[in-house]
């Protein structure tokens, strides 16, 4: 018999004698380990010895799953079913979870949790990685080879036209086709349904299908003819889980002014909705998401034009995790109710994600007016007068309406594009002039691999007048409570003003290209970026170099922290970091 520590750790009946030790479920630091032998009369002998229990400066296991399991469905936090345990003496800075070599998701607090949803992966083998980043730079990875197996749930495929549909029809057949909204609306769709749609059918907007699951979502599709979409109404959902809306055009009219709507009700919630290939144009407002229960909405490739108000609006007690991928979002704002109206108006939830969308034209507002909630926005496009507003409200307490915090918020700007389009234009503004809560948010931007052209970057109190040169000072809206790093980014024919801080905070300005700032391009600190047609950086000493090389005489503040996981390496300098 073996024991720990007094405590039984195994037994062995032949030899040789040994015992099964998980020492990474072990406290730290010295602990007894003892064998007892018997023989045949009863008689025992003891022997223990002093072991030592230590974990490497880095050290990454998998708790679950395991080497060779296999899984289905959503692996995520909630569900506990993919988690990364991590020591690192020096600290965790993130740990990054990879498929196949693709980044899935990083996290940057335990639980390490990865996010994959296994049903947008084919049934078979895949090599799932996590890698961990300590503070000072040093990384370790583990990988395990799992197995994917999701049912394969076969539904019933649907089909609506406009043109030869009837109502009287079962539906299952292109030539038995349904002919309106109202009869789709009347049907409860089971997991897996698929249901086409042909020509316009706008008699309502589509409402609560059903509930698919993330294995077998209910999809709806449009089959054109309108550029591969059909046009339909709307969509208003307040009741409805994994569903899929893939090739819709639709505009608002005075009944329904608003095209996509989530508004959860006691008797359930809106989450997990996906938009492809949606195009939304001439309402009141787009996308319109309004309690806590909706969640985890997603737009992909997707167009918003022509809105008298918000293109997308979360509001005040809207759910987490927003999802823009590609497309864009222009031609908002176009009537003045009397107060700003944006292109994208986040005024609630947390954990929203802006990738690779193109913004412009909002003509009473910002581009993207963040007013609450941790932010992602990187591989966009700006092209406006008023770009990115930060008025983040209620910072002292929680949200009233959801009662998550409004404090300790962490804005990701990076690889971003932002050009202004009149003298003035103002690319990222912090204000916060009202109802801040209190003096002190303690909240962070991280600006990183963004290209300014011919705009402001104000962190002061006000769009500077005066000429403004790297690290100009200026009195701020509670910028000075702030952490603000700007690393790598490069600054052509515009001005930056960061107010001075406050306390223990941080104002860093690192690794910046400036070029041509005003007035008249009369202050260049670093080399000419000889910029494109499409404000891409060509210049070879912008590339895997830093203002070190580019600008010998500049003066900056060192960032030590190190935020963006830099460690020491000299990426490009501008929004095309490669």
């Amino acid at each position: 018999m073996f024991l720990l520590d007094g405590s039984a750790l195994g037994t062995d009946t032949a030899a040789p004698f040994t015992c099964r030790w998980d020492t990474t479920s072990a406290s730290l630091g010295a602990h007894e380990l003892t064998a007892v032998a018997y023989d045949e009369l009863g008689r025992t002998a003891t022997t223990s010895v002093i072991v030592v229990v230590e974990r490497a400066d880095l050290e990454v296991i998998w708790r679950t799953p395991v080497e060779g399991q296999t899984v289905s469905g959503l692996l995520n936090e909630p569900n506990a079913n993919c988690e990364a345990l991590v020591t690192a003496s020096a600290g965790v800075d993130r740990v990054e979870f990879r498929l196949d070599g693709a980044l899935l998701n990083t996290e940057r607090s335990a639980p390490y949790s990865c996010l994959w949803d296994t049903t947008q992966s084919a049934n078979g083998t895949y090599v799932l990685e996590a890698k961990a980043f300590d503070l000072d730079g040093r990384s370790a990875s583990v990988a395990i080879n799992v197995g994917v197996a999701n049912a394969q749930v076969i539904g019933t495929e649907y089909y609506v036209s406009s043109s030869t549909g009837n109502d009287q029809n079962d539906g299952l057949a292109l030539g038995r086709a349904w002919k309106t909204m109202a009869k789709v609306n009347s049907i409860t769709f089971s997991p897996g349904d698929v249901v086409h749609f042909s020509g316009t059918i706008d008699d309502q907007p589509i409402g609560n299908p059903g509930r698919g699951t993330s294995a077998a979502p209910i999809v709806f599709v449009g089959d054109g003819p309108f550029d591969g979409r059909a046009r339909i109404r709307g969509i208003a959902l307040t009741n409805a889980e994994h569903l899929v809306f893939r090739n819709f055009e639709a505009s608002g009219t005075a009944q329904y002014p608003n095209v996509v709507t989530a508004r959860s009700t006691s008797a359930g919630r809106v989450q997990f909705v996906r938009f492809e290939r949606l195009y939304i144009h001439d309402a009141t407002e787009g996308v319109v998401a309004y309690t806590p229960r909706d969640s985890d909405l997603t737009f992909v490739d997707s167009d918003i034009r022509g809105m008298d108000q918000n293109g997308v609006l979360l509001g005040d007690e809207a759910g987490d995790r927003f999802t823009f991928i590609r497309g864009s979002i222009k031609d908002t704002g176009r009537r003045n109710p009397g107060y700003g109206v944006h292109g994208v108006y986040p005024s609630g939830g947390h954990g929203h994600l802006f990738d690779g969308v193109e913004f412009g034209d909002n003509a009473n507002g910002w581009s993207l007016s963040i007013r609450r909630g941790n932010i992602t926005v990187r591989n966009c496009r700006f092209r406006n007068q008023k770009m990115i507003n930060n008025c983040n409200e209620d910072e002292g307490t929680t949200n009233p309406y959801t009662g998550s915090p409004s404090h300790h918020l962490t804005y990701w700007i990076y690889r971003n594009l932002f050009v202004g389009t009149v003298a003035g234009s103002t690319s990222i503004y912090q204000s916060n002039n009202n109802d801040h809560g209190v003096d002190d948010p303690q909240n962070t931007w991280l600006i990183f691999n963004n290209t300014f052209v011919d705009s402001v970057l104000n962190f002061g109190s006000a769009r500077p007048s005066s000429p403004a040169i790297p690290g100009q000072l200026t009195t701020g809206y509670f910028a000075d409570t702030y952490d603000i790093y700007l690393r790598n980014n490069l600054f052509v024919g515009g001005r930056v003003s960061v107010s001075p801080i406050r306390g223990s905070h941080v104002h860093a300005l690192s690794h910046n290209g400036w070029w041509s700032l005003a007035p008249q391009g009369s202050h260049s600190v670093t080399s000419d970026p000889q910029l494109d047609a499409a404000n891409t950086v060509t210049s070879p000493a912008y590339r895997d170099a830093g203002t070190a090389v580019i600008s010998p005489l500049a003066t900056m503040v060192p960032d030590f922290s190190d935020p963006m996981g830099y460690r020491g390496a000299a990426p490009d300098i501008g929004h095309s970091e490669r």
